[in-house]
């Protein structure tokens, strides 16, 4: 008796015109934007700039919660120190205590530096005295709740200017919050004094005033480069 003859090959189907179609389209969008993500990483290591998020309240309303920015890592190169006011991205030191490390690894925060090398630092009455010389708060407005990045309630914007011209917006929940005096303490040689914008709700140097040595610093940050769909307008934005 003879084997059956075995089946005929089965021809592979060919994809659906309509398959092909969106194949084609796929590519024509994904490889220009691969492209472009490609060559603006390359070109922000060249820059020497590096992203970073910003994961907390503690520096509205400057920052929110949704902001990714970059950081100029050669802002206080080859000698060059940060002023006052300057928005810097650092290493928390060890004398921070508990807030030196996350997750097993060394901390970095994003704070504003207000103590100098060598300056008196004291906190009265919510407003921070350089060298027997307060700053001068000025009203400018309501920090709404409903903006994304607040917790849930309605906080004072305050103009806060210094002897020297640094000048920024800072917000307070509390006319008297947990961290409003404090000090007087000098600020070692070659170290800095840090605080957060959101001056009710930041963990910052005034939480057993410690300070950020030179050597602990990362960069400046500089730009805002996404902050999500409903924050598009961020997009670009300098920090200052």
């Amino acid at each position: 008796m003879s084997e059956p003859a075995p089946p005929p090959p089965v021809a592979p189907v060919p994809p659906s015109r309509r398959r092909r179609l969106w194949i084609v389209l796929v590519l024509i969008v994904a490889i220009p934007v691969v492209t472009f993500m490609v060559l603006a990483g390359t070109a922000v290591q060249l820059a020497g700039w590096r992203a970073f998020h910003m994961a907390s309240g503690g520096m509205l309303p400057s920052l929110l919660r949704t902001d990714q920015f970059f950081v100029d890592l050669n802002a206080y190169a080859d000698g060059r120190q940060p002023a006052r006011g300057d928005l810097i991205v650092y290493r928390v030191p060890d004398n921070a205590g508990s807030l030196s490390t996350f997750g097993g690894r060394r901390a970095e925060f994003v704070q504003r530096v207000i103590g100098l090398p060598g300056e008196q630092i004291e906190m009265r009455k919510g407003v921070p005295v350089i060298n027997g010389r307060p700053a001068v708060q000025e009203r400018v407005g309501e920090f709404a709740a409903d903006r994304p990045g607040l917790p849930g309630r309605a906080a004072t914007r305050l103009r806060e200017r210094f002897a020297d011209g640094a000048t920024f917006e800072i917000i307070k929940y509390s006319r008297n919050g947990p961290a409003d005096e404090g000090g007087p303490v000098t600020v070692p040689a070659s170290s800095y004094f840090v605080m957060g914008d959101n001056r009710d709700d930041s963990l910052d140097g005034r939480a057993g005033w410690w300070f950020v040595p030179a050597d602990h610093l990362v960069g400046r940050a500089n730009y805002i480069y996404w902050s999500g769909l409903e924050q598009l307008g961020r997009m670009g934005t300098a920090l200052k």
